[in-house]
């Protein structure tokens, strides 16, 4: 895999646990308890030729690759979505309310049919400077209270983005001059996002900062 993200985690609806961080990807198989070797046998068992880049799991634990210039779900590859570079990097993917989100290193989010994959909307709410200043990765948490926050970070500085999937608006949380190393969301609405200094606490819904 050639997948730049920070270390993450997927669990399948195979009995797979996926890991990836900084170019490198793993599977493990749950039910013989042996990582997967070489992985692109698992992509060429589902029919997958292309060399693939990167892999995502939707809220539905549903595996996506990125192959052949497309985003493909593993289990259907007839289901694809085109992916042009002049939009970025693809970073991060979430499903809320039926729509499918693509996050980009650029800042663009493109919006599709979950069910039709049929192009909706796109969006950027980073603008003039701001513009692909935070290429590096792009961690979205789950929605709450209406909201996902987006987590970016560049190579020196990060931001925190609240977007309310009803109203299709953006607010910026947080704003820092260092990476961002992690975050987590509570159902109660508040997000911590983790630095090499310290660990800020955000109410996604007042903004307020702890």
């Amino acid at each position: 895999s050639d997948c730049n993200s920070p270390y993450t985690v997927y669990k399948d609806n195979h009995d797979r646990m996926w890991f990836k961080r900084w170019f490198m990807g793993r599977c493990l198989d749950l039910k013989t308890e042996r990582y997967i070797v070489p992985l692109d046998s698992v992509f060429r068992s589902h029919g997958v030729r292309d060399t693939v880049s990167d892999f995502f799991c939707d809220r539905h634990r549903r595996m996506w690759v990125l192959a052949g210039g497309s985003l493909v779900n593993l289990d259907d590859t007839s289901r694809r979505i085109r992916i042009d570079r002049s939009w970025g990097n693809l970073q991060d993917i979430h499903t809320a309310d039926g729509l499918m989100y693509l996050f980009f290193s650029t800042g663009s989010v493109r919006c599709y049919d979950e069910k039709s994959l049929a192009f909706r909307f796109s969006d950027n709410p980073l603008k003039g400077s701001d513009y692909n200043a935070y290429d590096l990765q792009t961690l979205v948490l789950q929605p709450v209270r209406g909201r996902l926050c987006v987590c970016k970070s560049g190579k020196d500085n990060g931001i925190v983005l609240a977007y309310d999937l009803r109203r299709r608006s953006w607010t910026e949380l947080l704003r820092t001059s260092c990476v961002l190393h992690g975050a987590t969301v509570t159902p109660d609405g508040h997000v911590f996002v983790a630095t090499p200094d310290c660990v800020y606490g955000i109410d996604i819904q007042s903004g307020d900062i702890s």
